[in-house]
């Protein structure tokens, strides 16, 4: 049985991002399991880790409750649900959990109303997007998962066999019976032969998902395509962290934020 992780801290950003793994893991016959973990300030010292433990556990724990609660009634108790609340490091922690139940997708929130939130969130989201190995989705605060009719591949064309993860796109592909729409930015007028050539390996990997090639162009990469993905009714965004050229700008810091925190369209990054 497949695991659908959602890493929540109880804000409504948060707590939309458990709805959408909750609804998405209901619909494909997945396991639900929320995670909360209570980040220690750094440089505290031993009595206030005590202390500051003994106070905060109690609280999230009963909060997660409560939301497991909400879920089974929602699901009639037709969804399997784990919870755990910890102390530590958000990354670390998630990556302790990842490791030991081995998730199918990884879901965080982004977008929150207040400033404390956006900041958190945001930065949570792009730095596990970076460097978890795990297939991770971003999901933009209003995003209601209503399943994904459409899936759209951001791609370069460059280095396609070592960058592209083909059977983890296939099984997503296939798990939610989805369209595969695959975006180029470039320009028409430049002939790249190796661009030609890495083409012609995608199209010959994902012939038989039969996908709708899109060429791009724009002077922002990455508001033209999540503009693109807006207007086509996109349900997801797939990008590559470890992929080169143009990718390499939707995983650099400060235009992963920019993507992550304005689209609003669920983005899952895949790692080879």
């Amino acid at each position: 049985m497949n695991t659908i992780l959602v890493a929540t801290d109880f804000s409504d950003a948060s707590l939309n991002a458990v709805n959408y793994a909750a609804d998405m893991a209901s619909m494909i016959h997945a396991d639900l399991f929320m995670l909360h973990v209570c980040e220690m300030p750094i440089g505290i010292n031993e009595i206030s880790v005590i202390y500051t433990e003994s106070e905060s556990l109690p609280k999230y724990e009963k909060y997660m409750l409560e939301q497991k609660n909400k879920l089974n009634t929602k699901f009639g108790g037709n969804l399997n649900i784990g919870t755990e609340v910890c102390t530590g490091l958000f990354f670390s922690s998630l990556m302790d959990v990842c490791k030991r139940i081995k998730p199918y997708i990884v879901v965080i929130g982004t977008q929150g109303k207040s400033a404390m939130e956006r900041f958190f969130l945001g930065a949570h989201a792009v730095y596990s997007m970076q460097h978890l190995e795990w297939p991770i989705m971003a999901v933009p605060l209003g995003a209601k998962f209503s399943g994904i009719k459409k899936m759209a591949i951001a791609c370069d064309f460059v280095h396609v066999l070592e960058t592209v993860p083909i059977e983890a796109i296939k099984q997503l592909s296939t798990d939610f019976q989805a369209e595969l729409h695959i975006i180029n930015y470039g320009k028409k007028d430049k002939f790249d032969s190796d661009v030609v050539f890495q083409s012609g390996l995608f199209q010959e990997l994902f012939h038989k998902m039969k996908p709708i090639y899109h060429l791009l162009n724009g002077e922002n990469i990455v508001e033209t395509v999540v503009v693109f993905a807006e207007q086509n009714q996109v349900d997801l965004l797939i990008v590559f962290p470890k992929s080169h050229g143009f990718v390499e700008q939707f995983v650099h810091k400060s235009s992963t934020k920019e993507m992550v925190l304005n689209s609003h369209v669920p983005i899952i990054s895949l790692h080879r």
